[in-house]
């Protein structure tokens, strides 16, 4: 009888998915849903003041509304742009609807934006 190699002995013990794709689908399901927040005008000033006060390179995080999944998310990054005429905030290259924004908070003043 024939002596298995040791690479081909090892694959046997490589764990298996058998239903490829099922944990990620049950993260997705374990997302809670809700409905999107009404800030008070007294809310909706204070967010436009910071949301004025960016300059491009500030490390920034939101809590913005994903319409499509019902959710909440927080997002971390480097505030590069503010479209007004679109509504929408950029943290690198993707950009947020400004009226789906309930917090901001400034993490660091500025970075070298050369790096992004």
């Amino acid at each position: 009888m024939e002596k298995m190699k040791l690479s081909d002995r090892a694959k046997i013990f490589l764990p298996f998915d058998a239903l490829k794709g099922f944990k990620e689908a049950l993260k997705e399901e374990e997302k809670e849903r809700c409905e999107q927040k009404i800030l008070s005008e007294e809310q909706k000033e204070e967010l436009n003041k910071q949301i004025s006060s960016l300059q491009k390179g500030m490390l920034i995080k939101i809590k913005v509304y994903n319409s499509s999944e019902q959710t909440y998310e927080e997002v971390e990054g480097i505030f590069t742009r503010l479209d007004i005429v679109n509504k929408k905030l950029y943290i690198v290259k993707q950009g947020y609807d400004i009226d789906l924004i309930i917090s901001l908070e400034i993490f660091q003043q500025k970075m070298d934006i050369n790096d992004i």
